[in-house]
């Protein structure tokens, strides 16, 4: 794969510089593109890993303070709610207690209390057990994010930019070939008409 790629890579540059009398300058200018649209498509990758790596660091801070805030509780069903139940799912809403031990004003522990009304996503019924993931505040939230997301996320990231990017070019490099190949049709037709006539046929460069 590499050595097709360098051989490529390799044509395009003779394209480019070469002293090939069949080159014309529309040759010459689609391959001074496309080494270009090469040059900026690797350039952008040290790009591409330094908002990765940034991406990374912020979000895996991001995630370890979900972890450090948000802990499960375990809180008593005292009544569900009186909303119908909707068709396909099981999720109620119900009014879960609990009670935490908190650090008073004086420096002791004492144990708070809490009722909210939350949703479950199974069927429950007054007085089951239910465990819920609360933040310091004793207020329900979503579970913590696993630290692994921060490497998909910087991968999403990367590859996101770095295929825009190679889109970008690509549509670019393909506009530029559609005027080229145009402007290739009207030379061949020239030439043709000049052969027809009895002229000498000349390339232009």
């Amino acid at each position: 794969m590499r050595n097709a790629v360098l051989v490529r890579r390799r044509r395009w540059i003779a394209r480019a510089f070469g002293r090939n009398p069949l080159l014309r300058w529309t040759d010459r200018v689609e391959a001074c593109v496309v080494l270009a649209a090469i040059a900026l498509a690797l350039a952008v990758c040290p790009v591409c890993v330094g908002v990765g790596v940034e991406v990374y660091r912020s979000h895996a801070q991001h995630y370890a303070q979900e972890f450090r805030t948000r802990h499960i509780v375990t809180a008593s069903v005292a009544a569900k709610g009186k909303s119908p139940p909707q068709p396909h799912t099981t999720s109620s809403d119900v009014l879960a207690v609990w009670s935490e031990l908190a650090h008073g004003a004086r420096g002791g522990e004492l144990r708070v209390g809490h009722a909210e009304w939350v949703t479950v996503d199974h069927a429950v019924g007054a007085g089951d057990q239910i465990h819920l993931w609360v933040d310091d505040a004793g207020t329900q939230v979503d579970p913590p994010t696993p630290p692994t997301q921060a490497g998909f996320d910087a991968i999403a990231v990367v590859g996101g930019i770095w295929g825009a990017t190679i889109l970008g070019l690509m549509a670019a490099v393909g506009m530029l070939r559609s005027s080229l190949n145009r402007i290739r049709q009207v030379q061949l037709d020239r030439e043709i008409e000049r052969f027809a006539s009895g002229g000498t046929t000349k390339r232009p460069h």
